[in-house]
């Protein structure tokens, strides 16, 4: 077994490689999962740097992973040994409400298991993790795409839902060039919306034009809620978080929704709340994609690949790779291969 190791948070400490023994039998409702591709999300910076306080050290990031079941233990019920699997973001409980109604990451009780923040994650040629931290991953879909789908395609699809996208609907992207906001450009204009991407650099208009964006705005600051292509949208999928917050909401009609599904900052929000009563604002918090949410997206994908910008790199590569995405302009997500 191989993986990558935080041994301290920030930047000071580099991660590094280790080789171990392969994991042993697991127990309980545990399994383990050799890994074919882990993805490299923003969010593993904010925890490295410090955005998470309680993170359990030392451990092994990484929350975006696929491969194939190796061994469970005796009280495990949903996979078996060969079964291709990918990651969801933690764990669930089973038994709560949410957890009966599908919606897996409200669960109540869950969360002890958190990739990459409570316990290791994908960076590693192996995993042991409870069974239900994953969902069933077709056998037709190429490692790099599989790795990254719930938390860029499943995050973005489930917020999209969430704000009523579909035909007829003007959905704003900010950052729209990054993993998640890739994902969103591709999932919208699947579900019949016209898109609107925000991005900072002309040097991504091509790329996410590409994804099916019908229109982009370049926007290296805060100011896109001026620009004509965005004013009176129905919803905005905002993938930023505290430094957009105030565009989104100045770009949505009256009545309209902005969905926030990621935050790169960990500034504290300055909310215009005049402004959100004014017009009618939904403000939606959306949660990571649950295996429903899953299924219904491979289903929209139909055998058609997304087109997302995937750079494989070796797992012992994954400091390379940090530092690349704390310069910016990675377009797209960086996948770890074992």
């Amino acid at each position: 077994m191989r993986r990558m190791r935080l041994d301290a948070q920030g930047w000071d400490a580099p991660m590094t490689a280790e080789v171990l023994p392969d994991p042993a039998a697991p127990t309980g409702q545990f399994v383990v999962v050799e890994i074919e591709a882990c993805g490299v999300c923003h969010r593993d910076l904010i925890d490295r740097s410090g955005g998470v306080p309680f993170m359990t050290l030392p451990i092994t990031l990484g929350h975006e992973m696929v491969g194939r079941v190796t061994a469970v233990g005796p009280e495990v019920s949903l996979w078996q040994p060969g079964d291709r699997v990918a990651s969801l973001h933690r764990d669930s409980c089973g038994d709560c409400d949410q957890c009966v109604a599908g919606q897996v990451s409200l669960c109540q009780n869950g969360g002890a298991h958190v990739l990459g923040i409570m316990a290791d994650g994908g960076y590693a040629s192996h995993v042991v993790a409870p069974e239900r931290t994953f969902y069933a991953m077709p056998q037709d879909i190429p490692g790099p795409e599989a790795a990254i789908l719930n938390c860029t395609y499943g995050t973005a699809f489930r917020g999209l839902r969430a704000g009523g996208c579909g035909p007829g609907r003007r959905v704003v992207i900010t950052g729209a060039s990054g993993g998640v906001g890739s994902a969103a450009v591709e999932v919208a204009a699947r579900m019949g919306a016209t898109v609107v991407a925000v991005v900072r650099s002309d040097s991504h208009v091509d790329y996410v034009t590409t994804l099916g964006a019908d229109a982009v705005v370049v926007d290296p600051g805060d100011g896109f809620h001026r620009h004509e292509a965005v004013a009176g949208a129905d919803m905005v999928l905002d993938c930023v978080g505290e430094p957009t917050l105030n565009a989104s909401l100045r770009s949505v009609r009256v009545g309209g929704s902005v969905v926030f599904i990621g935050n790169v900052s960990q500034a504290r929000l300055e909310l215009n709340v005049g402004l959100v009563i004014v017009k009618a604002l939904r403000i939606i918090g959306s949660s990571g994609a649950v295996p429903d949410d899953m299924a219904d997206l491979i289903e929209l994908r139909a055998g058609l690949p997304f087109q997302m910008a995937v750079e494989e790199v070796p797992l012992e590569a994954a400091e390379a790779a940090h530092d690349r995405l704390r310069r910016g302009g990675v377009a797209g997500r960086l996948v770890l291969r074992p």
